[in-house]
């Protein structure tokens, strides 16, 4: 089972959270493995979450392609920052290809 990032209003009770949730004011609004109720869906929607990683099985498609897009861009500028001292290195590059198209794969098919 992978995980997938689910737009806060495309939630549905039942969904269960892969990752925790940390509030605006940087405390635990809910942790990793807690199936998601009605409440606690529109509690995330008050304090202005965005989004959250939940559990996913292939069956259940919600992808917001918007959202992949910005992830998949965030990732690819993480790893330019972490590959930059090294990026002349042939090697190094092929390594940093290999794990963009890693992090792609997961972000848009789980």
């Amino acid at each position: 089972m992978g995980h997938k990032v689910v737009p806060v209003d495309k939630l549905k009770p039942g969904m269960v959270l892969a990752r925790e949730i940390v509030g605006p004011t940087k405390h635990l609004m809910a942790g990793k493995g807690v199936e998601l109720t009605d409440r606690m869906i529109d509690s995330l929607k008050r304090f202005g979450i965005k989004r959250a990683f939940v559990e996913w099985e292939r069956q259940t498609e919600i992808v917001d392609p918007e959202l992949a897009q910005k992830q998949l861009q965030e990732l690819e500028e993480g790893l330019d920052f972490r590959f930059r001292k090294v990026a002349h290195i042939p090697i190094m590059k092929e390594l940093k290809d290999i794990l963009l198209n890693h992090m792609k794969e997961k972000v848009l098919h789980g």
